[in-house]
């Protein structure tokens, strides 16, 4: 689900999505920057969990059952990469 509004950052030059709908969204240099780097980016994993009340300790930091739920987001993402078998 994507949150209905937006805002555009003219300095950074791309929108920012705002996390007052309740689910947050990776800023876009993440993707620019993995693509660059040759790395594995996992989009959404942190922003999934910390958008979700019940896997987040405090706004920044996941819960016990939010770190599984990354871990477990990671593990998929590495297998289908071919990081992991």
């Amino acid at each position: 689900m994507r949150p209905k509004r937006a805002r555009h950052n003219s300095r950074r030059g791309q929108w920012c999505w705002r996390s007052a709908t309740g689910h947050l969204a990776p800023a876009g240099f993440y993707a620019a920057l993995g693509s660059r780097r040759e790395v594995v980016l996992v989009n959404d994993a942190v922003s999934d969990v910390l958008s979700d009340a019940e896997l987040r300790l405090d706004p920044l930091h996941p819960n016990p059952a939010g770190h599984v739920v990354l871990s477990e987001k990671l593990e998929k993402s590495f297998r289908a990469s071919g990081l992991l078998r």
